[in-house]
């Protein structure tokens, strides 16, 4: 299994389409959930090219059958807090495994930031 924390995926560029966010909640077109929600509002912005292949998907969908968007553009700065949080848990848990073993057990469940810094 290769990890997001692996250096072969840290490796790759990451480069910014330049394709605009919007907000998924002014189309009305989706379920936007606010378990996720942050006060900015970036859980619910998504790339333009996303929100019409989400818009295609969900077309095709039987009718009374609709997408839930729980989280969108998740902001660095909360994906460390995420992969911290989980990693503090992790060493709860397990109190002998090495800062190395926890980034790896932690990153099967939450990618590590820099694995998008590339």
């Amino acid at each position: 299994m290769l990890l997001l924390s692996d250096p072969q995926v840290a490796a790759i560029p990451v480069r910014d389409c330049g394709e605009a966010l919007v907000d998924l909640r002014e189309s009305g077109r989706f379920l936007v959930d606010t378990r996720k929600k942050d006060p900015v509002g970036s859980w619910a912005q998504i790339r333009v090219g996303v929100r019409d292949r989400l818009l295609t998907a969900q077309d095709d969908l039987p009718d009374g059958v609709r997408l839930l968007v729980v989280e969108g553009h998740r902001p660095a700065d909360l994906q460390q807090y995420y992969f911290d949080g989980h990693c503090a848990d992790l060493e709860k848990c397990h109190p002998h495994w090495t800062a190395d073993r926890l980034r790896a057990e932690a990153s099967k469940h939450v990618s590590p930031p820099t694995a998008a810094l590339g």
